[in-house]
Formats: structure tokens, C-alpha cells, sequence
């Protein structure tokens, strides 16, 4: 029985320690980020930066992984909720996906 026991504690423990973490994209606009107050595509170093400090200040939020890639928008617009062509990836524990969404953040 002890060892039934036992062996039911580890399968316990080595579950718990699984995070489920899931892809979300923010489409970049020019000017309308709460992370940041001006637009900066030729500094990806800085607008990921920016985005890691916003998170983490306010909602005490760590990305597993952050990235963006750039794509042309298909319409030309330069108003500052317009979007600029920058998608942001991030790769976050599965518990924080309201956060994100109500950042306007959407799951890939």
C-alpha cells in the first residue's frame, strides 16, 4: 500500500509541472499600443522590449517566447489604430489568454 502511495504522490507531482502554453498575435498599429508611444518598425530589439516591460509591469506576465514579423497592410492608412503590417507573436502560459485578449491579442 506504501508503495502505491508513493508512486500515486510522483505521478502527482511530475503533472503538475506541465504547463499548457499557447500562440497569440497582436496586429501592431502605429500609434495606439499601450506598450509603447511611438512606432518604430527599424527597432525590433526595442518594440519587443517594450512589449516584455508593459506585460510585466502590469500584469506580472513572462512570455516564453516573443517575436514579430512584418507584412505589408493591405490598406494604406496611417491613423494610429491603423495597423502597420507588424504581427507580434507571443508564447504564453495558457492561464493568461484573457489578459491577452482583452490587450486585443487573438490565439493563432
Amino acid at each position: 500500500m506504501r508503495i502505491l502511495l508513493f508512486a500515486f504522490a510522483i505521478l502527482l507531482m511530475t503533472n503538475c509541472d506541465k504547463t499548457e502554453y499557447v500562440t497569440m498575435i497582436y496586429d501592431e498599429t502605429f500609434c495606439a499600443n499601450k506598450w509603447s508611444t511611438t512606432y518604430d518598425e527599424q527597432n525590433e530589439a526595442a518594440v519587443l522590449e517594450d512589449i516584455e516591460d508593459y506585460f510585466k509591469t502590469t500584469y506580472d506576465l513572462e512570455f516564453k517566447d516573443i517575436s514579430l514579423t512584418y507584412q505589408d497592410p493591405s490598406i494604406v492608412c496611417y491613423a494610429c489604430s491603423c495597423t502597420s503590417g507588424t504581427k507580434i507573436f507571443v508564447e504564453v502560459d495558457e492561464l493568461f489568454v484573457s489578459i491577452l485578449q482583452d490587450e486585443n491579442f487573438y490565439l493563432e
